[in-house]
């Protein structure tokens, strides 16, 4: 495989990762009403798995339970992502690394991530497992 088709195949996923947490972002500075929790479940697949920075493991119902009690908990947040790799790609899926930066009101982090996504036959892009490091990195 080609580096041009392993991008080929990532970019539905690279295009997932960027669009979600702009979602995320406002959801939790709560610029985005807060009956709008299912439209972001729907990114997550049924058997989501993610692992928290903490090191625990929370399924979909775990995440659709963290992300309904932080609706507009973090005022002024925004999620930048950069240092986006692809690890390994496939017609219907990829693995992506990437560093995420979160500033709110609150304070800010920098977290490592791994993601696993699969995309169906319509080309929907869902989230498989998700693995999250914070780091002292910039």
């Amino acid at each position: 495989m080609t580096a041009a088709e392993t991008y080929a195949d990532a970019a539905p996923c690279i295009e997932e990762l960027q669009s979600i947490h702009v979602q995320i972002a406002a959801w939790f500075d709560g610029t985005i009403a807060a009956d709008t929790l299912d439209e972001i479940m729907a990114h997550f697949a049924a058997d989501f798995t993610l692992v928290t920075t903490a090191g625990a493991a929370l399924d979909r119902a775990g995440l659709a339970q963290l992300f309904g009690g932080a609706h507009g908990a973090r005022p002024g947040c925004t999620i930048a992502i950069d240092d986006i790799a692809v690890i390994a790609s496939w017609p219907t899926g990829a693995v992506l690394g990437y560093t995420e930066h979160q500033t709110s009101s609150a304070g800010s982090n920098v977290r490592r991530s791994t993601a696993v996504f699969e995309v169906d036959a319509q080309r929907h892009v869902r989230w498989r497992r998700l693995h999250e490091t914070f780091t002292t990195a910039a």
